[in-house]
C-alpha cells in the first residue's frame, strides 16, 4: 500500500527516519519495486553505513542526513560531497565543549547551541548530550559554513562498563549484520547487564550458533565483569516518538555502575 501511494503521488525525494528509511528499502530490494526519485532525506537517528548503501541502492539515488534539534537551536545539512554536515550559521550558534567545559579544539566534544530563530523562546547556550567534532578542513563543496562530523551518540546511547567507563557505540559495529537471517539489534544496558535483542525474519540453528559466536566478541569488548545475555524478539521498542534507538541505556549514568 505505501508502495502505490508514493508512485501514484510522484515525490521528487522522500524523508524519513534512517531505520524506517531502511526497512522500507529492503522490502522494495525484495520485492523488486522501484520508487525513483532525486534525493532521500533523513534525520533523528544515526545513519549508519549499511543503512545508507542498502537506501540508495533501493532508490537510486544519494542520501542526505540532516542533524537539528526540537528546541530550534542547531541545524546541520549533508552536501553533495557526504563530508560531514554543515552547521548552519543562520540558524544558530553551536559550540563544542570538553568536560571541563572549555573548547573541545580538535577533539569531540558535547554541543551547545544558541537558537537565532526561536523568538518565543530563544534557548542560549543549551547543552545536549549529543557528541561530535569540527572538520577543520574547508569543504570541496566551496561553502563556507563550516562542518561537524555525524554526532557520534548521546550519554544516555553509550554504553558502560562496570568500572564506569564509556564504551562509544561505534566500537561496536552491529556485529550481528552479516547473519542475514537478523533483521535488526538492539542493546539494552539494565546496570551492569546488557541485553543484546535480536530480531530475525527465520530463527535457526544456523542462525543461533552463528549469533553465539558474534555474541562472544561481542562480550570481550564490554568487559567479563559484564553480564551478556542475547533475546530474540519479534518487536523491538522505539521511543514515543516513532525513533528506533539501537543502544538503551536504561542506567542513569556510568556512575550507578561504580
Amino acid at each position: 500500500m505505501y508502495v502505490e501511494k508514493i508512485l501514484s503521488f510522484r515525490p521528487s525525494a522522500v524523508e524519513g527516519y534512517p531505520s524506517t528509511l531502511f526497512e522500507f528499502a529492503k522490502f522494495l530490494l525484495r520485492t523488486g519495486k522501484k520508487i525513483q526519485v532525486k534525493a532521500v532525506f533523513c534525520s533523528s537517528e544515526p545513519l549508519h553505513k549499511h543503512y545508507r548503501e542498502t537506501i540508495e541502492q533501493a532508490f537510486g539515488c544519494k542520501v542526505f542526513d540532516f542533524y537539528g534539534l526540537a528546541e530550534r537551536t542547531i541545524f546541520a545539512t549533508q552536501c553533495q560531497e557526504h563530508a560531514g554536515q554543515h552547521l548552519n550559521f543562520e540558524y544558530g550558534i553551536s559550540e563544542l565543549l570538553d568536560e571541563e567545559g572549555n573548547d573541545a579544539l580538535g577533539q569531540e566534544g558535547v554541543l551547545v547551541t544558541t537558537s537565532l530563530e526561536n523568538f518565543g523562546m530563544p534557548l542560549i547556550r543549551y547543552q545536549v548530550s549529543d557528541r561530535t567534532m569540527l572538520i577543520d578542513e574547508p569543504c570541496a563543496c566551496g561553502r563556507a559554513m563550516p562542518r561537524m562530523r555525524e554526532v557520534v551518540s548521546k550519554y544516555e546511547d553509550m554504553i558502560y562498563r562496570v568500572d564506569g567507563t564509556a564504551i562509544s557505540p561505534s566500537i561496536l559495529t552491529h556485529p550481528f549484520k552479516l547473519i542475514e537471517s537478523i533483521n535488526q539489534s538492539q542493546i539494552v544496558q539494565l546496570d551492569a547487564h546488557i541485553v543484546y535483542c535480536l530480531k530475525s525474519s527465520r530463527l535457526t540453528v544456523t542462525t543461533i550458533v552463528m549469533s553465539a559466536s558474534y555474541w562472544r566478541l561481542f562480550e570481550a569488548r564490554v568487559g567479563e565483569d559484564m553480564k551478556v545475555s542475547i533475546e530474540y524478539s519479534n518487536h523491538l521498542a522505539r521511543d514515543p516518538s516513532g525513533k528506533f534507538r539501537w543502544v538503551v541505556n536504561q542506567s542513569i549514568s556510568g556512575e550507578q555502575l561504580l
